[in-house]
C-alpha cells in the first residue's frame, strides 16, 4: 500500500494551516457517537442488551453525540463530513443500498463461522476452508469489472450483483442438521460471483453525479452508511438467531412429548443403545432423554440460522429494487465514477 502511494500520489507541500480550520467539534461527535452506536449494537446481545451498564451508557453517548454530529455537519460551512450530500439522488439511494450490502456482507461472514462452529463443531481452521470459496472466485471477477462498469449500465450491475447474492442466501435458507461444510460450497460461489457487482459499481453510482470537489465526503457518507448497515445487521441477525431458536425449540417440544409414540420409540431405542454398552437402564434413560433434547435443540439452531438467511436475502432484493431509484452516469460525471 505505502508503494502504491509513492508511485501514484503526487508529492504536494503541507498545508499545516489547515489544522486551524479543520472541524474538530464534528469529528469528535463523530467518533463518539458512532463509535457508541457500533459498540452498543456489535456488543447489545452478547452482553444483555439494556441489562448491561457498557450498552446503556454507549447507548446514551451516541443518543447525544450522533445528533450533535449531524447537526454540526449540516450547519457549518465546511463540514468533515458534507451530510448535506445526501440530498442528492444518487448518493441518497445509494446509501440506503449500501445500508443493505452492508448488513448481506457482513452478516453472511458473522452467520456462516457461527453456524459451522455451533451446530457442526467446526475448528477455525476448518470455517477458514469453508469461507475460502467465498473469495477466491472474486479474484476471477475483479479484472473484468472496469470494462463492464463502461460496457454495461452501473445499476444493472448492482442488481444483477444483489439478485445473484440473494440466491446464494436463499439457498441457505433449506438447511438442514446435515449441512456442513460441503453443502455451503456451492452457494458460496453462487456468493462469490455476485458480491463482485455489488462493490465496486454502487461505489461508482454513489459519487457519479457529485462535483469533484464532493467526492471525498460522498464516499465518507457511503462508507459510515454500509458500515453501520454491518454493525446493525450483526445485532439483529444474533438477536434473530437467539429469538428464533428459542421460538423452534418450543414449537418442536410441543411434538416432541413424553406422550408421543414416536417419541417413545426413539427414547427407547436410545436407551437401549446406552444400555449396551454397559450403563444401568436409570442412567440410559437419562442419557436418552440427554440425547433428545439435544437434537431438538440443534434442529431448532437450524431453523433459526435459514430464518437468518432469509432476511438477508430479502434484504439483497430490497437494495435489488432500490438502485434503480438512482440515475444512469452520463457524460462527465459517468467518465469520473470509472
Amino acid at each position: 500500500m505505502f508503494a502504491a502511494i509513492f508511485y501514484a500520489i503526487d508529492k504536494k507541500p503541507m498545508k499545516l494551516d489547515e489544522f486551524r480550520r479543520g472541524d474538530w467539534w464534528g469529528i469528535l461527535c463523530m467518533a463518539i457517537g458512532l463509535g457508541s452506536l457500533i459498540a452498543m449494537l456489535e456488543e447489545g446481545q452478547r452482553k444483555d442488551w439494556f441489562g448491561s451498564p457498557f450498552i446503556v451508557n454507549c447507548a446514551i453517548l451516541a443518543a447525544i453525540f450522533v445528533p450533535l454530529f449531524i447537526v454540526i455537519e449540516l450547519v457549518r460551512e465546511k463540514p468533515f463530513v458534507n451530510l448535506r450530500l445526501l440530498g442528492s439522488r444518487n448518493l441518497g439511494f445509494t446509501s440506503v443500498v449500501a445500508f443493505g450490502l452492508g448488513l448481506a456482507l457482513y452478516g453472511t461472514v458473522f452467520l456462516i463461522p457461527l453456524y459451522l462452529g455451533t451446530v457442526q463443531g467446526y475448528s477455525p481452521l476448518q470455517i477458514g476452508q469453508v469461507l475460502i470459496w467465498v473469495g477466491l472466485p472474486q479474484f476471477l471477477i475483479f479484472p473484468f469489472l472496469p470494462w463492464l462498469m463502461k460496457a454495461v449500465d452501473q445499476r444493472l450491475l448492482v442488481c444483477g450483483g444483489c439478485l445473484i447474492f440473494a440466491v446464494s442466501c436463499f439457498m441457505n435458507t433449506v438447511m438442514s442438521a446435515d449441512t456442513a461444510g460441503d453443502q455451503f460450497m456451492l452457494a458460496n460461489i453462487v456468493r462469490a460471483f455476485g458480491q463482485p457487482f455489488t462493490i465496486v459499481p454502487v461505489t461508482g453510482l454513489a459519487v457519479a453525479t457529485l462535483a469533484a470537489k464532493d467526492a471525498a465526503s460522498g464516499s465518507a457518507i457511503f462508507n459510515i452508511f454500509r458500515n453501520i448497515g454491518g454493525s446493525f445487521g450483526i445485532a439483529l441477525l444474533s438477536t434473530l438467531v437467539t429469538r428464533r431458536e428459542q421460538f423452534h425449540d418450543l414449537r418442536i417440544g410441543e411434538t416432541v412429548t413424553a406422550y408421543s409414540p414416536a417419541t417413545q420409540a426413539r427414547i427407547a431405542t436410545v436407551q437401549q443403545s446406552f444400555v449396551s454398552k454397559g450403563s444401568d437402564p436409570v442412567t440410559a434413560l437419562k442419557q436418552a432423554y440427554s440425547v433428545i433434547k439435544s437434537i431438538v435443540r440443534r434442529d431448532a439452531f437450524v431453523m433459526a440460522f435459514n430464518d437468518a438467511f432469509l432476511v438477508i436475502a430479502i434484504g439483497l432484493l430490497v437494495a435489488a429494487a432500490a438502485i434503480w431509484f438512482c440515475k444512469k452516469p452520463v457524460g462527465e460525471a459517468g467518465a469520473r465514477a470509472h
